[in-house]
């Protein structure tokens, strides 16, 4: 389990932090195996906000993993070609 730490909290595996900037909120979401922190580079008029923003963030990450796998799979069993999966993985 990660340890938390005020205004850091665990999120699906993940570590939420959620930082004071000026008059807003940023966050910074952590994931045991990438170093350094990630975030969509917005700011946020709420603690709240950031909470929600950073949370959708972590959502989308875990999906878009699982999704990866998914298709990575299909691919080494050769039920999709290379052209299809490179087509189903161009959302980035």
């Amino acid at each position: 389990m990660l340890k938390s730490e005020p205004n850091r909290m665990p999120y699906h595996g993940w570590l939420l932090e959620i930082i004071p900037y000026g008059d807003a909120f940023k966050f910074d979401a952590y994931h045991p195996s990438v170093p350094g922190g990630m975030n969509e580079g917005e700011t946020y008029s709420s603690f709240a906000a950031a909470l929600v923003a950073g949370r959708h963030f972590i959502d989308r990450e875990v999906a878009i993993q699982a999704l990866l796998d998914v298709l990575g799979s299909l691919l080494e069993d050769e039920k999709i070609s290379c052209d299809e999966y490179w087509s189903l993985t161009s959302f980035y």
